[in-house]
């Protein structure tokens, strides 16, 4: 795919603490790398199994498509809750620092931190488990933490935020309220192994995961009925 049209989004995560900042993932930006995203998977079978291979169906509620994903690690998503699906995102880590845009509709988004007196959950390592593939993820736990939330608020859309790998949030859709709500991800290369997933203590977590991956058709009409909300079509 014209990995040209990723430079910009790309070109300043592979160094820095957080991939991009609010003016390099604008509004306008993202609307026009979905537009041409959309163009250059429509003429090129090749790169359509590359980004379905990618991609999948998130078991909190959303779908993870990966657009783009440069040799360092770094990639650009987009994340879409529909409308009548259930959002129900686990508390967690990344092993990545990222930058997100609200697209459309809204979040609401909690950042968690350690306290004593907060309320007690159980952590997960996630990893890929042996012989797994992209969208594998075994659960091994490592103990027990008490977290206090430090922000709840809703974002909406062109709202930009940044996250550092080792910040317990979650974020969740009002899918009843807007038809689609998306976020574009510039995620940062790689910095671990692991990340972290939290469930309130004595919560049954189940040793592994194999997420649906999206088809190419399925793919494709997703992004362009979001493309459709976002030019107003």
């Amino acid at each position: 795919m014209g990995g040209h049209a990723f430079n910009r989004l790309t070109s300043s995560s592979a160094t820095g603490a957080y991939p991009v900042s609010a003016e390099v993932l604008s509004p306008e930006r993202a609307r026009a790398v979905l537009r041409m995203a959309l163009g250059n998977l429509a003429g090129d079978a090749e790169e359509r199994k590359t980004v379905a291979a990618r991609s999948y169906a998130h078991p909190n509620g959303f779908d993870r498509i990966s657009l783009h994903r440069e040799p360092q690690g770094v990639e650009v998503r987009v994340h879409l809750w529909w409308a009548g699906v259930v959002s129900d995102e686990t508390i967690h880590n990344h092993a990545w620092d990222f930058s997100s845009l609200v697209l459309s509709g809204s979040l609401r988004f909690q950042v968690l931190h350690r306290a004593r007196e907060g309320e007690a959950y159980d952590c997960y390592e996630s990893t890929m488990p042996p012989g797994g593939v992209l969208g594998d993820y075994g659960f091994a736990r490592t103990g027990r933490v008490s977290l206090g939330v430090s922000i709840d608020a809703e974002v909406s859309a062109g709202s930009f935020y940044r996250m550092h790998r080792d910040t317990y949030h979650r974020v969740l859709a009002a899918p009843e309220r807007d038809p689609v709500t998306a976020t574009m991800v510039v995620r940062g290369p790689v910095r671990r192994s692991f990340s972290h997933v939290l469930v309130p203590s004595g919560t049954r977590m189940p040793p592994s995961r194999s997420m649906r991956h999206l088809g190419e058709g399925e793919i494709m009409d997703k992004l362009g009925s979001l493309l459709d909300v976002l030019t107003g079509a």
